[in-house]
């Protein structure tokens, strides 16, 4: 890693999944999680901002500096350089193509840490409809609505009402047959 040039990290460096998981019976943990979750990989993703834009002028300054003696020193077996000679000459270069494959993954690692900032937001919303749904009593025990025709006593008449069709249905059957 020469001067200036930004350090390499990789997607597989951060634990996504726990990061961004909710436990609904810690909400509390959660919520107090969040701030700082979102503050750590808000500095990554600024981070990683910073250093694919570090890697593109890397890439830039590599590919003038390629430009440049191609025009005082010329290239082999070609006259005069010109563009498309010239853009061949620096893609092949292995300065060029090592410096290209350092940005990909700058750009790579930047854009999956904007990717997590946004599932952050998505959690903290998550959260907060989670902590409405507790308040309102979604996460406690079921309970019976009194008059709502469930429980013990509807099905007994449920019972009834099917053994009752049950017998109906076999007197009429034998009454068919006589």
């Amino acid at each position: 890693m020469g001067r200036g040039s930004p350090p390499k990290r990789r997607t597989s460096e951060y634990d996504f999944d726990s990061d961004v998981a909710i436990n609904k019976h810690q909400l509390d943990k959660c919520w107090l999680e969040q701030p700082s979750l979102m503050m750590r990989y808000g500095e990554l993703a600024a981070e990683a901002n910073k250093a694919a834009k570090l890697t593109q002028e890397k890439l830039k300054t590599i590919r003038s500096e390629i430009v440049l003696v191609c025009h005082r020193d010329g290239i082999p077996g070609i006259d005069k350089p010109v563009g498309g000679a010239i853009e061949a000459h620096y893609r092949k270069n292995e300065d060029y193509i090592e410096a290209k494959l350092e940005m990909i993954e700058a750009e790579h690692v930047a854009e999956v840490l904007q990717n997590a900032i946004a599932a952050f937001r998505n959690r903290r919303d998550a959260l907060s409809n989670l902590v409405e749904l507790h308040l309102a009593g979604y996460f406690s025990a079921p309970k019976e609505p009194k008059g709502s025709g469930y429980g013990k006593e509807a099905d007994e008449k449920q019972g009834k009402r099917v053994d009752e069709q049950a017998q109906k249905r076999l007197k009429n059957k034998k009454e068919k047959e006589e």
